[in-house]
């Protein structure tokens, strides 16, 4: 069976699964409804532009076969182990066009498909059960969720839970961050329903609710931040915190923190510090379709240090991409991360960020069909092909070896058009 008739198949499984009206009533909020039920199911985002172009909402061409990592998700929600799993277990079905509506189907034919649907569904329930670690013995039964959304710092949030049923005392909430050192993982009372949890550092967070060293749930928070926010660290302080945390950080339409300005925080400007600048918000665009832009150098004269690292980081909902220059001659410290796929300039050849950034630099990374491209200075110097989506983008970290200076961020949408801007 081919692949444009499978997917057929595997959207009418979607449609069944879910019970609700027909495809082609099925409004914007629906379409996020359902990208966020896949993303619950399979850890896999999907945009809404890609389901709406399945589901025949946008017309994209005659038959559209989307990448594996969307076929993958789909699989996984209507209960398989991925989409390999799903074309064999539909390998020897009728091979004839899967049918475009359900009541088209002759009564007895519908009976069977149906059966057959269900019986996956259910298989597919019980695999995603063992998954959770939702044993047979009931020892992991529990509740997890929050009803808060993001908000900017500082912004307490409340956890619900129910962990009276789970046999084991060892219950916890791990905010999955070191900012906090030996705070990060807080034990729960099983006598209670409610954590409350304040954010001070804007970011994106996976909490988990761990039980004797099994994730049984996690659940992401987006903390905001209303700017571009600054923080400096050096080996003293080594972590981002509200003492080393500056907003004055724009002068003369740059963004940047002068060797002053960190000594003023208590840093040793003599020794090795680090610069973060950080905006996290939603930029309400996938990072796997963008254009990231920004123009910047790492100087001596600005107050960098040796090899003057200069790293970028794309904070996805499912993945990061972070990229580190450093001078020319240092890419023995450069690295390279996108999605599921890493470099490290200790052992692989990454050359090609070694470069000359002392001196003002113009960076492009451009994300389409699951391939990364980077432009130093307009010119292509690397590619990648990665298979874990990023998601939507939630957040952009600059972060310079001493003060380095940027001119200005910006984005563009899978059309080129600008979305986001910032000239400082």
């Amino acid at each position: 069976m081919d692949e444009v008739r499978l997917i057929k198949i595997c959207l009418q499984l979607v449609t069944q699964k879910l019970e609700w009206r027909v495809s082609n009533e099925w409004t914007d909020f629906d379409y996020k409804k359902l990208r966020q039920l896949i993303f619950d199911a399979s850890g896999i985002n999907i945009s809404t532009h890609t389901l709406k172009r399945l589901f025949g909402k946008i017309q994209y061409k005659k038959e559209y076969n989307p990448q594996l990592a969307t076929k993958n998700a789909l699989s996984i929600f209507i209960g398989y182990k991925n989409w390999e799993d799903f074309s064999k277990a539909h390998h020897n079905l009728n091979r004839e066009s899967a049918p475009k509506e359900k009541k088209k189907l002759p009564g007895k034919k519908l009976l069977i498909f149906g059966s057959i649907g269900i019986l996956f569904i259910l298989v597919g329930s019980l695999v995603t059960v063992y998954r959770q670690h939702i044993k047979s013995n009931k020892k992991y039964n529990f509740t997890f969720y929050t009803e808060k959304k993001a908000e900017s710092i500082p912004f307490t949030i409340p956890y619900h839970y129910d962990i009276s049923k789970l046999k084991t005392d060892k219950v916890f909430l791990d905010f999955g961050y070191s900012i906090l050192s030996d705070k990060q993982r807080f034990s729960l009372d099983k006598t209670r329903n409610n954590f409350n949890h304040c954010f001070q550092i804007p970011g994106w967070y996976k909490v988990s609710l761990i039980a004797d060293e099994d994730t049984l749930k996690s659940i992401y928070t987006h903390v905001l931040s209303d700017d571009w926010v600054t923080y400096i660290t050096d080996n003293v302080n080594p972590n981002p915190w509200l003492d080393n945390m500056l907003t004055d950080n724009k002068q003369n339409g740059f963004l940047r923190i002068t060797p002053r300005q960190a000594f003023t925080c208590g840093i040793d400007t003599t020794s090795t510090y680090r610069v973060t600048h950080m905006l996290i918000k939603e930029f309400e665009i996938p990072a796997d379709e963008l254009t990231f832009e920004v123009r910047f150098r790492n100087s001596s004269e600005d107050g960098g240090l040796t090899c003057y690292d200069s790293q970028f980081e794309l904070i996805g909902e499912n993945k990061r991409a972070t990229i580190t220059f450093v001078e020319e001659g240092c890419y023995r410290y450069a690295n390279f991360v996108f999605s599921d796929v890493k470099k490290m300039g200790e052992y692989d050849d990454l050359s090609a960020f070694s470069q000359e950034i002392t001196q003002w630099s113009t960076l492009k990374i451009k994300v389409a069909d699951m391939n990364s491209e980077i432009l130093f200075n307009d010119k292509t110097i690397y590619h990648c092909q990665y298979n874990t989506p990023l998601g939507n983008l939630k957040g952009i970290l600059l972060m310079f070896k001493g003060s380095g200076t940027v001119d200005y961020v910006r984005l563009y949408n899978r059309n080129n058009e600008l979305v986001y801007s910032d000239d400082f």
